[in-house]
């Protein structure tokens, strides 16, 4: 009786895995990524995903391209030799102090309501199928498939690879900060 509801379990895991909505983004109205459940689609390349409990893995072939993995007070981002690209630590509010890879503060995200404001930079808003990155008035990118504010992160972050975004993404949505 055990196996068999665990069985229907594990069915209904790999079901909701499988029909999750796409994410897809677009950068100054271009194509920038977009998620298909364990696939990742950016200009000129497909990207297959590796979850692990604590962390996310986008692989070209065989190699690692980039990696997001757990830390004590938020997550890192490094490039598949390994070499952090980029810190998020997460304080309470909740706001986020993303920094480089030499620990130089890049920008700081604090929840106000239903945005993220980084001033004078922009703010991460939801829209009606999403969220938008905008400032000035002017939207610079916009996410389409969930309207989970923290994935405002990876809209912001103008400064990363599409395929460093898009892991970014995978791993706020599926693993969470």
């Amino acid at each position: 009786m055990r196996r068999l509801a665990l069985f229907f379990m594990l069915l209904l895991a790999a079901v909701s895995a499988k029909t999750r909505t796409p994410l897809v983004v677009t950068r100054e109205g271009k194509p920038d990524f977009e998620v298909r459940q364990l696939e990742v689609i950016c200009p000129g390349q497909t990207l297959k995903v590796q979850l692990e409990d604590d962390r996310v893995k986008l692989l070209a072939g065989k190699d690692v391209l980039v990696k997001v993995k757990r830390k004590k007070d938020g997550l890192e981002l490094e490039d598949g030799a390994g070499t952090r690209l980029l810190r998020i630590k997460v304080h309470k509010g909740p706001s986020y102090k993303i920094s480089d890879g030499q620990d130089k503060p890049v920008l700081t995200l604090e929840t106000q309501g239903p945005q993220l404001l980084a001033q004078p930079e922009g703010k991460v808003s939801a829209s009606l199928n999403g969220l938008d990155w905008s400032s000035g008035g002017r939207m610079h990118a916009h996410l389409e498939g969930d309207r989970q504010l923290q994935l405002g992160l990876c809209l912001a972050l103008g400064s990363l690879t599409p395929a460093q975004r898009a892991a970014l993404a995978v791993y706020i949505r599926e693993v969470g900060i």
